[in-house]
């Protein structure tokens, strides 16, 4: 997917300073979490996945994180919703589902 004339660049975080880093090599475009994850397991090249995505996979040895000590941490999920109404059912099992996968110890 072109952004102003090149790819998406990764970014990483090293000795207290970001790095943008993008790609001169050929590279393939995905529109699908899964696909790249799949790519990735077929030995196809490197990809840029959130931890929570790829982490069963990692630790199963099917995947390797090469990257893992230049990680960037992004800002963790925020929702905002009127609380003037009542909070509709989707929106109720979308909130739980994040809750059981990335914050499981809270036992909601």
């Amino acid at each position: 997917m072109p952004i102003h004339g090149e790819l998406l660049a990764w970014h990483f975080h090293e000795d207290g300073r970001d790095i943008r880093v993008t790609t001169t090599t050929r590279q393939f475009v995905l529109t699908n979490l899964s696909q790249v994850r799949r790519a990735c397991l077929a030995r196809l090249g490197l990809a840029w996945l959130p931890s929570t995505f790829v982490s069963e996979r990692i630790a199963a040895g099917d995947l390797m994180d090469v990257l893992g000590h230049c990680r960037k941490i992004f800002e963790p999920y925020h929702l905002y919703y009127s609380s003037r109404r009542q909070k509709p059912p989707a929106l109720a099992a979308f909130i739980q589902s994040l809750r059981q996968v990335h914050w499981p110890e809270s036992g909601e």
